[in-house]
């Protein structure tokens, strides 16, 4: 379900708002951002850790765009589990579209090497071919970045969320300037440091609130609960005294 959202005014500089019937922001939904949204999202993460905040969020919104052009249909172009509602011999088609539009070995690298720990992540299929060598990152390295976004306003929460609002605005789930989310975006690199980049995180934490709490907001698909088994096993093995 698309839903539109108040049109933000930036023309003071210091009261930024994505949500001006809002007195205060309530704080992103732990449970949500954790259980449903990361394993969702960290594909954009992964890609802001390689590129940097503003970087990485173009090249995931490169990748939304893709989708949509290949299934327009798409809602949830932002989740990796977008991947999911392609028949397989669709896959091949959406490598090409990557590859036409100059993101594919660009995202394809930090992806794969963050994600061969998963053999279920739903992108797999266009990220590698059978036979490619994937050096994965080390378990260590793998647990501080998921760690990283284990809180939804920590550093690295809030770009990544603020990425999900430009991909929203641009695949039209959030009405907004577009532009202006990219400035945002370049801002929130000084988060926490600034009175500005902290006022803007609590906009895109309602944002990004609004988003992900819509009831059609994800799939319907086991990756969410599948990615967690998953690092749960990894972590464990890694503590374990026999590993």
């Amino acid at each position: 379900m698309r839903f539109k959202t108040a049109k933000p005014d930036y023309s003071n500089g210091e009261q930024i708002r994505i949500h001006s019937f809002f007195d205060g922001p309530p704080p992103l939904d732990e449970n949500l951002w954790r259980a449903r949204a990361l394993p969702e999202l960290l594909w954009i993460g992964a890609l802001q850790t390689q590129y940097g905040p503003v970087s990485g969020a173009r090249i995931a919104a490169q990748c939304a765009t893709c989708a949509r052009q290949m299934a327009p249909q798409f809602e949830t172009q932002l989740f990796a589990t977008a991947g999911s509602y392609l028949w397989i011999e669709d896959f091949g088609s959406f490598k090409e579209e990557l590859r036409r539009s100059n993101v594919l070995d660009v995202c394809a690298n930090p992806l794969r090497t963050v994600f061969a720990h998963y053999p279920d992540f739903p992108l797999m299929p266009v990220l590698a071919s059978p036979g490619d060598q994937v050096h994965a990152v080390t378990v260590e390295t793998l647990q501080t970045f998921v760690e990283s976004y284990a809180d939804p306003s920590s550093r690295s929460s809030i770009l990544l969320q603020a990425a999900v609002v430009w991909l929203a605005v641009d695949g039209g789930l959030l009405g907004a300037n577009a532009r202006g989310v990219l400035d945002h975006l370049e801002t929130l690199t000084t988060f926490p440091a600034t009175d500005l980049s902290r006022k803007i995180a609590k906009d895109i934490a309602v944002a990004n609130q609004l988003l992900l709490s819509e009831s059609a907001a994800f799939p319907d698909t086991p990756w969410p609960q599948d990615f967690w088994n998953r690092t749960r096993e990894l972590v464990e093995k890694l503590r374990s005294p026999t590993s």
